[in-house]
């Protein structure tokens, strides 16, 4: 119940007005499509304007309408962010790009994984350091997206493998040199120095 002070107070929304505005509040959320309990809560904040009863009153149906647009284009812009990213997942492009950056990732030194969670680590790798695989954070927002990105660079990373695992065995049954071998694998994705001639030799 109300106190007394809030009776006696005219630039407070009273429990009857109140109650009138959910129940435009609702029927507004329904016509649009917005969350009936966002506006309710929008309603239920108590303001203190220096304006007499019906204009405080004119006010909040004014306010309603205006958190409507509000919460309309947050879904708008959401929309729009996440299609932008299904594209991106989609393109060629982006595909072909990201490969370079795995193929980097598998064949350096410091990799310490190459069958047993390799994609987990490297998942988490993009993660941590997405403006260099230039992947939008709002991505991993996206528990879709994310799990679709996901198998994105699982499908790479098995086709990584294949390609570094025909190589080697192409490099023994041809005996050619560690260097040879790994400016082939890299593929100018990476400069080759003794560090990485030492890990394939590990792996031949």
């Amino acid at each position: 119940r109300s106190s007394s002070a809030d009776h006696s107070n005219p630039f407070l929304l009273t429990p009857r007005v109140s109650k009138r505005l959910k129940v435009y509040a609702t029927r507004v959320a329904e016509e649009k499509g917005v969350s009936e309990k966002s506006l309710h809560d929008f309603i239920d904040v108590r303001f203190s304007y220096r304006y007499y009863k019906f204009f405080l009153t004119r006010i909040f149906y004014m306010l309603i309408d205006l958190k409507v647009c509000m919460l309309l284009n947050s879904v708008t812009n959401r929309e729009t962010i996440l299609n932008d990213l299904k594209e991106l997942l989609e393109s060629k492009d982006f595909k072909s790009a990201l490969q370079n950056r795995l193929t980097a990732c598998m064949l350096s030194p410091n990799l310490t994984a190459y069958v047993t969670d390799t994609h987990e680590h490297i998942m988490d790798f993009i993660k941590t350091h997405n403006k260099v695989f230039k992947i939008p954070k709002s991505l991993f927002e996206d528990v879709e997206l994310s799990a679709q990105f996901s198998t994105v660079v699982s499908d790479l990373l098995a086709c990584i493998c294949g390609n570094i695992k025909t190589k080697l065995v192409l490099s023994i049954s041809k005996h050619l040199s560690i260097m040879d071998t790994a400016k082939s694998l890299a593929h100018s994705c990476i400069e080759v120095d003794a560090s990485h001639w030492n890990r394939y030799a590990f792996l031949v």
